[in-house]
Protein backbone atom coordinates (compact mmCIF):
# COMPACT_ATOMS: atom_id res chain seq x y z
CA UNK A 1 0.00 0.00 0.00
CA UNK A 2 1.08 3.32 -0.73
CA UNK A 3 2.19 5.66 1.62
CA UNK A 4 0.06 9.15 1.65
CA UNK A 5 1.31 12.53 2.81
CA UNK A 6 -0.69 12.58 6.24
CA UNK A 7 1.13 8.77 6.86
CA UNK A 8 4.51 10.84 5.96
CA UNK A 9 3.99 13.52 8.68
CA UNK A 10 2.59 11.15 11.32
CA UNK A 11 5.34 9.31 11.06
CA UNK A 12 7.93 12.80 11.23
CA UNK A 13 6.03 13.49 13.94
CA UNK A 14 6.12 10.32 16.16
CA UNK A 15 9.62 9.94 15.61
CA UNK A 16 10.55 13.88 16.36
CA UNK A 17 9.30 13.48 20.14
CA UNK A 18 11.65 10.35 21.05
CA UNK A 19 13.55 7.59 18.98
CA UNK A 20 11.10 4.75 18.12
CA UNK A 21 11.19 1.12 17.04
CA UNK A 22 10.47 0.08 13.87
CA UNK A 23 7.43 -1.63 16.29
CA UNK A 24 6.97 1.37 18.02
CA UNK A 25 5.55 2.88 14.74
CA UNK A 26 3.54 0.20 13.26
CA UNK A 27 1.69 0.48 16.69
CA UNK A 28 1.05 3.72 15.93
CA UNK A 29 -0.01 3.37 12.64
CA UNK A 30 -2.09 0.05 13.38
CA UNK A 31 0.01 -1.56 10.41
CA UNK A 32 2.62 -5.07 10.31
CA UNK A 33 5.64 -4.37 11.31
CA UNK A 34 6.83 -5.03 7.53
CA UNK A 35 4.43 -2.35 6.35
CA UNK A 36 5.92 0.29 9.07
CA UNK A 37 9.62 -0.71 7.94
CA UNK A 38 8.32 0.16 4.38
CA UNK A 39 7.16 3.15 5.56
CA UNK A 40 10.10 4.57 8.18
CA UNK A 41 12.51 3.90 4.41
CA UNK A 42 10.31 5.79 2.49
CA UNK A 43 10.33 8.94 5.19
CA UNK A 44 14.17 8.34 5.22
CA UNK A 45 13.99 8.81 1.42
CA UNK A 46 11.70 11.09 0.58
CA UNK A 47 12.20 13.64 3.14
CA UNK A 48 15.66 13.11 4.87
CA UNK A 49 14.31 13.79 8.56
CA UNK A 50 14.87 10.59 9.88
CA UNK A 51 17.50 7.96 10.13
CA UNK A 52 17.30 4.25 11.22
CA UNK A 53 20.21 2.28 12.98
CA UNK A 54 20.17 -1.51 13.41
CA UNK A 55 21.50 -2.82 17.20
CA UNK A 56 22.56 -6.49 17.09
CA UNK A 57 22.46 -7.02 13.17
CA UNK A 58 22.27 -10.51 11.90
CA UNK A 59 21.74 -11.83 14.79
CA UNK A 60 17.54 -12.92 16.22
CA UNK A 61 17.38 -10.12 18.87
CA UNK A 62 18.12 -7.44 15.99
CA UNK A 63 16.51 -3.83 16.82
CA UNK A 64 15.89 -1.22 14.76
CA UNK A 65 15.24 2.29 15.75
CA UNK A 66 14.08 5.64 13.93
CA UNK A 67 15.72 8.82 15.15
CA UNK A 68 15.13 12.10 14.19
CA UNK A 69 18.18 13.49 11.54
CA UNK A 70 19.91 16.76 13.12
CA UNK A 71 19.64 18.70 10.05
CA UNK A 72 19.81 21.85 12.38
CA UNK A 73 23.65 20.68 13.00
CA UNK A 74 24.88 20.77 9.45
CA UNK A 75 28.45 22.08 9.86
CA UNK A 76 31.55 19.75 11.00
CA UNK A 77 34.17 22.60 11.02
CA UNK A 78 33.91 26.59 11.04
CA UNK A 79 34.65 26.48 7.41
CA UNK A 80 31.47 24.50 6.66
CA UNK A 81 29.59 27.22 9.15
CA UNK A 82 30.57 30.38 7.10
CA UNK A 83 29.51 28.96 4.19
CA UNK A 84 26.22 27.54 5.54
CA UNK A 85 25.75 31.46 7.00
CA UNK A 86 26.34 32.80 3.20
CA UNK A 87 24.26 30.51 1.39
CA UNK A 88 21.70 31.39 4.24
CA UNK A 89 21.74 34.42 3.40
CA UNK A 90 21.93 34.87 -0.22
CA UNK A 91 19.02 35.10 -2.34
CA UNK A 92 20.20 35.33 -5.74
CA UNK A 93 22.40 33.09 -7.45
CA UNK A 94 25.56 35.87 -7.98
CA UNK A 95 25.24 36.00 -3.99
CA UNK A 96 27.55 32.37 -3.59
CA UNK A 97 30.14 31.44 -5.64
CA UNK A 98 30.10 27.29 -5.74
CA UNK A 99 33.50 27.16 -5.90
CA UNK A 100 33.81 27.74 -2.51
CA UNK A 101 32.48 24.49 -2.01
CA UNK A 102 34.61 22.85 -4.80
CA UNK A 103 37.81 24.06 -3.06
CA UNK A 104 37.59 22.38 -0.02
CA UNK A 105 36.62 19.22 -1.46
CA UNK A 106 38.82 16.44 -2.67
CA UNK A 107 37.18 13.96 -4.82
CA UNK A 108 35.74 16.69 -7.73
CA UNK A 109 36.24 17.40 -11.19
CA UNK A 110 34.71 20.07 -13.55
CA UNK A 111 34.18 21.33 -17.08
CA UNK A 112 33.43 24.37 -18.82
CA UNK A 113 30.37 25.03 -21.41
CA UNK A 114 29.48 28.15 -23.47
CA UNK A 115 26.33 29.69 -22.10
CA UNK A 116 24.37 29.44 -25.25
CA UNK A 117 24.52 25.88 -25.63
CA UNK A 118 22.08 23.43 -24.60
CA UNK A 119 23.24 20.12 -25.45
CA UNK A 120 25.00 19.19 -22.08
CA UNK A 121 26.11 15.02 -22.19
CA UNK A 122 27.46 14.54 -19.19
CA UNK A 123 24.69 16.18 -17.00
CA UNK A 124 21.95 14.31 -18.89
CA UNK A 125 24.02 11.46 -18.39
CA UNK A 126 24.66 11.79 -14.71
CA UNK A 127 20.46 12.56 -13.73
CA UNK A 128 19.80 9.47 -16.07
CA UNK A 129 22.07 7.20 -13.83
CA UNK A 130 20.10 8.34 -10.29
CA UNK A 131 18.95 4.96 -8.52
CA UNK A 132 17.26 6.45 -5.58
CA UNK A 133 16.79 10.39 -5.24
CA UNK A 134 17.64 13.50 -7.16
CA UNK A 135 17.88 16.78 -4.93
CA UNK A 136 17.55 20.10 -6.86
CA UNK A 137 18.65 23.72 -5.78
CA UNK A 138 17.02 25.76 -8.59
CA UNK A 139 16.11 29.24 -9.37
CA UNK A 140 12.94 29.49 -11.11
CA UNK A 141 13.34 26.30 -12.90
CA UNK A 142 14.11 27.09 -16.08
CA UNK A 143 16.51 24.55 -16.43
CA UNK A 144 13.53 22.34 -17.20
CA UNK A 145 13.11 24.23 -20.74
CA UNK A 146 16.38 23.00 -21.57
CA UNK A 147 16.88 20.41 -24.49
CA UNK A 148 19.42 17.39 -24.49
CA UNK A 149 19.57 14.97 -26.86
CA UNK A 150 16.27 15.92 -28.68
CA UNK A 151 14.81 16.16 -25.29
CA UNK A 152 13.63 18.55 -22.91
CA UNK A 153 14.05 18.15 -18.99
CA UNK A 154 10.42 18.09 -18.96
CA UNK A 155 10.54 14.70 -21.00
CA UNK A 156 12.94 12.98 -19.02
CA UNK A 157 11.58 13.34 -15.83
CA UNK A 158 8.83 11.08 -16.38
CA UNK A 159 11.23 8.35 -17.21
CA UNK A 160 13.34 8.94 -13.60
CA UNK A 161 9.89 9.09 -11.69
CA UNK A 162 8.99 5.49 -13.69
CA UNK A 163 11.89 4.04 -12.41
CA UNK A 164 11.29 5.01 -8.89
CA UNK A 165 13.55 8.36 -8.22
CA UNK A 166 12.17 10.43 -5.76
CA UNK A 167 12.80 14.08 -6.85
CA UNK A 168 12.88 17.11 -4.85
CA UNK A 169 13.22 20.92 -6.33
CA UNK A 170 13.99 23.70 -4.13
CA UNK A 171 13.28 26.93 -6.04
CA UNK A 172 11.57 30.33 -6.21
CA UNK A 173 8.19 30.25 -7.40
CA UNK A 174 6.94 32.97 -8.84
CA UNK A 175 5.02 34.32 -12.43
CA UNK A 176 8.02 33.28 -14.11
CA UNK A 177 8.37 29.94 -13.21
CA UNK A 178 4.03 28.95 -13.67
CA UNK A 179 4.61 27.16 -16.47
CA UNK A 180 7.13 25.08 -15.36
CA UNK A 181 5.38 24.58 -12.95
CA UNK A 182 2.47 23.10 -14.53
CA UNK A 183 4.53 21.23 -16.72
CA UNK A 184 5.81 19.49 -13.36
CA UNK A 185 2.48 19.17 -12.20
CA UNK A 186 1.52 16.74 -15.52
CA UNK A 187 4.23 14.61 -14.64
CA UNK A 188 2.58 14.13 -10.29
CA UNK A 189 -0.76 13.69 -12.36
CA UNK A 190 0.46 11.53 -14.67
CA UNK A 191 2.06 9.62 -11.75
CA UNK A 192 -1.03 9.64 -9.42
CA UNK A 193 1.25 10.99 -7.01
CA UNK A 194 3.42 13.91 -5.53
CA UNK A 195 6.39 12.07 -7.24
CA UNK A 196 7.98 15.22 -7.39
CA UNK A 197 7.62 17.97 -4.83
CA UNK A 198 8.67 21.56 -4.93
CA UNK A 199 8.86 23.63 -2.28
CA UNK A 200 9.74 27.85 -2.46
CA UNK A 201 12.49 29.56 -1.34
CA UNK A 202 15.28 32.33 -2.29
CA UNK A 203 18.62 30.62 -2.38
CA UNK A 204 21.99 30.82 -4.52
CA UNK A 205 22.91 27.72 -4.97
CA UNK A 206 22.16 26.00 -8.42
CA UNK A 207 22.92 22.08 -9.12
CA UNK A 208 21.97 18.66 -8.57
CA UNK A 209 22.77 16.19 -5.68
CA UNK A 210 22.53 12.46 -7.26
CA UNK A 211 21.64 9.23 -4.80
CA UNK A 212 24.23 11.26 -2.13
CA UNK A 213 27.02 10.24 -4.32
CA UNK A 214 27.81 13.40 -6.15
CA UNK A 215 27.08 16.75 -6.40
CA UNK A 216 27.27 19.14 -9.73
CA UNK A 217 26.84 22.55 -8.92
CA UNK A 218 26.41 24.97 -11.67
CA UNK A 219 28.40 28.84 -12.18
CA UNK A 220 27.27 31.39 -14.53
CA UNK A 221 29.99 34.06 -15.87
CA UNK A 222 28.42 36.69 -17.52
CA UNK A 223 30.86 38.78 -19.80
CA UNK A 224 28.64 41.83 -18.89
CA UNK A 225 30.08 41.39 -15.13
CA UNK A 226 33.65 41.99 -15.87
CA UNK A 227 35.40 44.81 -17.31
CA UNK A 228 35.89 45.11 -21.21
CA UNK A 229 38.34 42.05 -21.98
CA UNK A 230 38.44 40.40 -19.15
CA UNK A 231 36.12 37.31 -19.38
CA UNK A 232 36.17 36.27 -23.15
CA UNK A 233 32.61 35.17 -23.49
CA UNK A 234 29.67 33.71 -21.45
CA UNK A 235 30.27 30.48 -19.96
CA UNK A 236 28.94 28.39 -17.36
CA UNK A 237 30.95 26.16 -15.13
CA UNK A 238 29.76 22.96 -14.01
CA UNK A 239 31.57 21.59 -10.47
CA UNK A 240 31.47 17.64 -9.70
CA UNK A 241 31.65 17.12 -6.57
CA UNK A 242 32.26 12.87 -5.60
CA UNK A 243 33.90 14.12 -1.98
CA UNK A 244 31.54 11.86 0.67
CA UNK A 245 31.89 14.56 3.41
CA UNK A 246 31.35 17.81 1.20
CA UNK A 247 28.37 15.96 -0.92
CA UNK A 248 26.71 14.72 2.61
CA UNK A 249 27.08 18.66 3.89
CA UNK A 250 25.19 19.34 0.73
CA UNK A 251 22.13 16.83 1.67
CA UNK A 252 22.00 18.34 5.00
CA UNK A 253 22.23 22.11 3.41
CA UNK A 254 19.63 21.08 1.38
CA UNK A 255 17.36 19.48 4.14
CA UNK A 256 17.75 22.52 6.29
CA UNK A 257 16.70 24.72 3.21
CA UNK A 258 13.94 22.67 2.38
CA UNK A 259 12.25 22.08 6.08
CA UNK A 260 11.85 25.36 6.05
CA UNK A 261 10.76 26.29 2.64
CA UNK A 262 6.77 27.00 1.89
CA UNK A 263 5.10 24.27 -0.04
CA UNK A 264 4.37 25.30 -3.58
CA UNK A 265 0.96 23.96 -3.98
CA UNK A 266 -0.55 27.16 -1.99
CA UNK A 267 1.33 29.54 -3.52
CA UNK A 268 1.03 27.91 -6.68
CA UNK A 269 -2.70 28.35 -6.97
CA UNK A 270 -2.19 31.93 -6.31
CA UNK A 271 0.12 32.75 -8.80
CA UNK A 272 -1.97 30.90 -11.60
CA UNK A 273 -5.04 33.62 -10.86
CA UNK A 274 -2.45 36.14 -11.53
CA UNK A 275 -1.21 34.06 -14.67
CA UNK A 276 -4.67 33.52 -16.41
CA UNK A 277 -5.25 37.41 -15.93
CA UNK A 278 -2.03 38.47 -17.64
CA UNK A 279 -2.94 36.13 -20.57
CA UNK A 280 -6.82 37.57 -21.01
CA UNK A 281 -4.79 41.12 -20.91
CA UNK A 282 -2.62 40.22 -23.67
CA UNK A 283 -5.80 38.53 -25.53
CA UNK A 284 -7.24 41.76 -25.45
Amino acid sequence: MAMDLKTAKSIQDFVYAQPRTVQDVALMLGKNWRTAESYVEQVAKDYGTISVKTFRAGTKGALKIVYWTHIEKIHANTMQETLLSQIKQGRQKGDFEPFDIYYYAKDKNFYVKPSNQEEDEQLIELLQSAKSVILNFSGNLSWTKRRFSNKTFTQILPELVRKGVAIKLLTRIDIASVYNMREIEKINKEAGYDAIEIRHTFQPLRGFIIDGKIANLKDERKSIQYKKGELRADMDIYFNIMDPIWVSWLEKVFWHLFSQAMPAKERLEELKKIDEAILNSAKN
